[in-house]
């Protein structure tokens, strides 16, 4: 396991007997480095899947390009992340998705072209006229092939 933040230290400060001296390496103060996403370059709607994904995952920063698993998430947590998306967002989102999209920049633009992509009342009125007449013709073809 490789952990998110990186810390630059010149030497690893050592107790009397040679061993490693955890609190003088943490209280070091040296400067962390992380991938996390800035404001100004995360959209809008990037910026909305991170802040779902820090309440869930209870992780203050990470990366556009971090796997959600990674990062400790699970199918628990998805499921969790993925009712506040629909919720948030007001999509349907189907949950294989959210396995197939594991990154933040990688969600953002599926759900990008889902978003812009979604049908308009007309279009999904034709829909579902061609449903129902799909429907009725497989009626048409049992009625038929029972007598």
């Amino acid at each position: 396991m490789i952990p998110a933040p990186l810390v630059a230290v010149k030497s690893v400060p050592r107790t009397p007997n040679g061993k490693v001296d955890r609190s003088a390496l943490a209280a070091s103060g040296t400067q962390v480095r992380t991938d996390a996403p800035s404001g100004p370059s995360a959209t809008q709607l990037e910026q909305t899947i991170i802040d779902v994904w820090r309440k869930n995952l209870d992780i203050d920063q990470f990366g556009l390009t971090e796997n959600f698993f990674d990062l400790g998430g699970n199918s628990l947590l998805l499921v969790s992340v993925h009712a506040s998306l629909e919720k948030i967002l007001q999509i349907a989102l189907p949950i294989t998705a959210l396995f197939e999209f594991t990154t933040v920049q990688s969600l953002a633009e599926h759900l990008t072209g889902q978003i812009s992509a979604q049908p308009s009342f007309s279009e999904a009125q034709q829909r579902a006229q061609k449903q129902r007449a799909a429907f009725a013709r497989q009626r048409e073809r049992r009625i038929g092939s029972t007598t």
